[in-house]
C-alpha cells in the first residue's frame, strides 16, 4: 500500500513523525528506532517481534488505521457512522474530528507507553461463549479477571491474572467450546491495568476535544455518542479499562441505518464478529479492506468492488489515478429491459417424485447449521467425550452445505444455446 498509493504513504509518514518522539526507546536491532521500522520489519527480525509488544502494537494500529482511512476517503467513500474496537476507538474519534492528529497521537502514545511499562504476565482468552455464560464465573474474581470484550453473541474475551483466566477458558473447553489464548504482551481491559490509569488521566486531561463531525457509536457504551461521550478525560480512562462492547455498537450502528460495514485495519476478524452479531438474515454486509495473507492492493480493490455493488459511491477515477486506466464505451444498442428471475424451487422438485426429504438427513443438517455438536454426536452415535472434535468441524460442514445449495440453485438456472445448420434449400 505504501509503494502503490501516495495518499497512504504521505498519511503514514505524517502519523509516524508525530508518534516517534512520544514512544518508548526502540528495542535493540531496530535501525532508526522508528515505528516505521517496526511496521516494515521482516518476519523473524527484532522489529517484527516488537510489533507484538503493546508499546508498539497500539501506535502501529493507529498509524495504519488512520492512513487507510485517509486513503479510503480519497477514493470518495464517505462514512455514515464510525465505530472502533479498543485502540480503534481512538482512531474513530480522530476520524470524526473529536481529536486533532497531535492530540490523538498523544493519547495513543501515552496509552501504549504506560501499558508497556506494566509488569508482564496475565492472559487474555477468546471464548466461544455468551456474556451471560461468563459473568457468573467472574463473581468474586473482579480484582483478578474481567470481561474484556463482547464481540458477538457467542464471542467474548476474558482478561486478567493467568490462573483464573485460564481456569475460565478450561471450563468452556471441557464443554467442547472453542477457546484461544491471544498473543498479547499484557492483559488489557483488566484489573492489571489499574496502576496506570491515573497517569493516563493526566495526559487525557491536557487534550482538546471537539464535537464529532461524523456520528460515532461508542465501543465503551455500545450506543451512539451523546453528551460528553468521547470528549472528556474520564471517558478515555474508562475506555482503556472497561469492557469493549463491540457487539452492542454494531447493533446500534445498524439500527441507525448502517447496512454496509467497512473494516479499516490489518485484517477481517471484526467483520466476522459483526456478521455473527447481525445474523445471516440481516440485510447488512461487513467488508474487510485488508485480508490476512492476501496482497494488500488486491484486497483493497476487492473491498471497493463489494462496496460498489452494495450501492456505496466510489470515485473510480480517483482509485485508478496514475495507473493509465481509462474508461471504455458500452455497446450503443438498446437493452431489451426484460428481467429474468431464476426458478429457485427447481432443486426441491428433484429430491424425489413426492418431494419428500429423508427425516434423518434433515435432522443431521439442522444440527450442523445450528452448531449443535451434541445433537450431531447423538445422530452419529458418538460418545460424550468425542463432542469437542465436532465443534471445529461444524463451520466447515455448514459452509460446504450452503455452497452446495447455492450450486444447485445456479445449476437449475443455467442453459445452453445449441446451433444447428439449416439447409439452403437450393443450389
Amino acid at each position: 500500500m505504501y509503494e502503490r498509493h501516495p495518499v497512504f504513504a504521505e498519511a503514514l509518514d505524517e502519523v509516524v513523525a508525530r508518534l516517534d518522539p512520544l514512544l518508548l526507546d526502540a528495542p535493540a536491532g531496530i535501525p532508526h528506532g522508528s515505528l516505521k521500522d517496526v511496521l516494515f520489519a521482516e518476519e523473524g527480525t527484532p522489529g517484527a517481534a516488537a510489533l507484538y509488544e503493546t508499546g508498539w502494537t497500539q501506535p502501529a494500529l493507529f498509524a495504519l488505521e488512520t492512513a487507510l482511512y485517509r486513503l479510503v476517503r480519497s477514493w470518495g467513500v464517505r462514512p455514515g457512522v464510525l465505530l472502533g474496537h479498543s485502540i480503534g476507538g481512538i482512531s474513530a474519534a480522530h476520524a470524526a474530528g473529536v481529536l486533532s492528529l497531535d492530540d490523538a497521537c498523544a493519547l495513543v502514545a501515552a496509552r501504549a507507553r504506560l501499558m508497556q511499562a506494566l509488569p508482564e504476565g496475565g492472559a487474555m482468552w477468546s471464548l466461544q461463549a455468551s456474556e451471560e455464560e461468563v459473568l457468573p464465573l467472574l463473581a468474586g474474581l473482579e480484582d483478578r479477571v474481567s470481561l474484556a470484550a463482547v464481540n458477538g453473541p457467542s464471542a467474548v474475551v476474558v482478561s486478567g491474572d493467568e490462573e483464573p483466566a485460564g481456569r475460565i477458558a478450561a471450563h468452556f473447553a471441557e464443554r467442547g467450546r472453542t477457546t484461544r489464548r491471544l498473543r498479547v504482551s499484557h492483559a488489557f481491559h483488566s484489573p492489571r491495568t489499574d496502576a496506570v490509569l491515573d497517569a493516563f488521566r493526566e495526559v487525557a486531561e491536557g487534550l482538546t476535544y471537539h464535537r464529532p463531525t461524523v456520528p460515532v457509536v461508542c465501543d465503551l457504551t455500545g450506543r451512539p455518542a451523546e453528551g460528553d461521550d468521547l470528549r472528556t478525560a474520564a471517558y478515555w480512562v474508562r475506555h482503556a479499562r472497561s469492557t469493549v462492547r463491540f457487539a452492542d455498537a454494531v447493533r446500534a450502528a445498524h439500527e441507525a441505518g448502517a447496512a454496509t460495514f467497512l473494516e479499516i485495519g490489518p485484517g477481517g476478524s471484526l467483520c466476522a464478529a459483526a456478521q455473527d452479531t447481525l445474523g445471516d438474515d440481516s440485510d447488512a454486509d461487513a467488508v474487510p479492506l485488508l485480508r490476512t495473507g492476501r496482497p494488500e492492493d488486491e484486497s483493497a480493490l476487492t473491498a471497493l468492488a463489494r462496496l460498489h455493488v452494495r450501492g456505496v459511491r466510489v470515485d473510480w477515477a480517483a482509485v485508478h489515478r496514475g495507473t493509465g486506466a481509462t474508461t471504455v464505451e458500452l455497446p450503443t444498442y438498446a437493452f431489451q429491459h426484460e428481467t429474468y428471475w431464476p426458478d429457485t424451487t427447481a432443486p426441491t422438485a428433484r429430491r424425489g417424485a413426492a418431494g419428500a426429504t429423508d427425516p434423518a438427513d434433515a435432522a443431521l443438517w439442522t444440527a450442523v447449521e445450528s452448531g449443535d455438536a451434541a445433537g450431531l454426536a447423538g445422530l452419529l452415535g458418538l460418545r460424550d467425550e468425542e463432542h469437542a472434535s465436532l465443534y471445529a468441524l461444524l463451520p466447515s460442514l455448514s459452509s460446504w452445505r450452503r455452497a452446495r445449495q447455492e450450486r444447485v440453485v445456479l445449476d437449475a438456472a443455467r442453459y445452453r444455446v445449441a446451433w444447428h445448420p439449416a439447409g439452403t434449400g437450393g443450389a
